[in-house]
This record gives structure tokens, sequence and C-alpha cells, in this order.
């Protein structure tokens, strides 16, 4: 099972030189949360003397659900250009659709018991690469729009201590 919550704001204020131009300001937020299976494999090579090769690769299908949240605010004389009946309007849309995710792991690692043998540590450094299709998204009228992949990627260090 695979499950991911992601969320992002934005804020926007026209800047006009013309002193006459509506005086606007504009605020979005998209939050989405996601649910479904997840098929991997996690391999761990043990090549001696306590070191290992540490793979793993996995992929997920979401159902994903979008709120998108829009806030204008028309302040000054802009109330009178814009046909709008209060001087904020709010704007909210749901979204739902499957989102492909691929996770993939390459480390190494290295692993030692001590004290007659009741106690492990274990280091591993490895490399992280994620991709999220189709995630980036953006509020429009008729509900959302694929902007383009989310991808994440680094370093990750794990030390363990077991006892």
């Amino acid at each position: 099972m695979h499950w991911q919550w992601l969320g992002r704001s934005w804020q926007a204020q026209p800047l006009w030189e013309d002193l006459h131009k509506p005086d606007l300001d504009l605020y979005r937020k998209v939050t989405s949360w996601g649910l479904g299976p997840k098929f991997g494999i996690d391999t761990s090579w043990l090549l001696g003397y306590g070191i290992k090769f540490l793979s793993n690769i996995s992929a997920s299908v979401l159902y994903t659900d979008y709120t998108a949240t829009s806030d204008v605010g028309i302040f000054g004389d802009a109330l009178d250009v814009f046909p709008f009946d209060a001087a904020s309007r709010k704007q909210v849309s749901n979204y739902g659709t499957l989102r492909p995710i691929v996770e993939t792991y390459l480390g190494l690692g290295w692993g030692s018991y001590f004290c007659d043998n009741n106690f492990h540590i274990d280091l591993s450094v490895g490399y992280d690469f994620n991709v999220f299709w189709n995630h980036v998204t953006k509020p429009v009228l008729s509900g959302m729009d694929d902007v383009g992949s989310l991808y994440l990627h680094g370093v990750n260090v794990q030390l363990r201590f077991d006892f």
C-alpha cells in the first residue's frame, strides 16, 4: 500500500504602471492525496566482510484527489471594473485521477555484530530517484491542467543500531 500527500501554494500581485489599472491580489493553493497498491522488489546482496549491495525498485498507481482553492481579492477602483458581487471571490475545485509513481534506490552498506552478538550496527549510503508522473498541476476553470512531472532524488544515509 502506498499513500502520499502534497501541498503547494503561491500568491501573485500584478504590478501596474498606470494608477488607473485595477488592484488585484491572487492566492492559489493546491493540495492532493493519493492511495493505491505498491509493487516492488527490495534486495540486499551480501559481498563478504559485512559489506552489502542494496537495490530497491517499486511502482505504484495511486488514485489521487486534488483540491484547488483560488482566492481573488479586488480593491479600490477594481470593484467597478470586474463584475463580481463581492470584493473577494473564492473558487474551490476537486479533481480525481490515477497517477503512476516509480521509486528506485541503489547503495552500499556495511553491518557488524558485537558484544557476543547482542548488538548490531548497520551503515548504508545510497541514492534515491523517484518519479511522480504528471503530478504537477495547475487549476483551470474546467478542473486541473497537467503541467509536468515531479522528480525527487538525492543521497540517502542511514545508521541503524539494533539491540
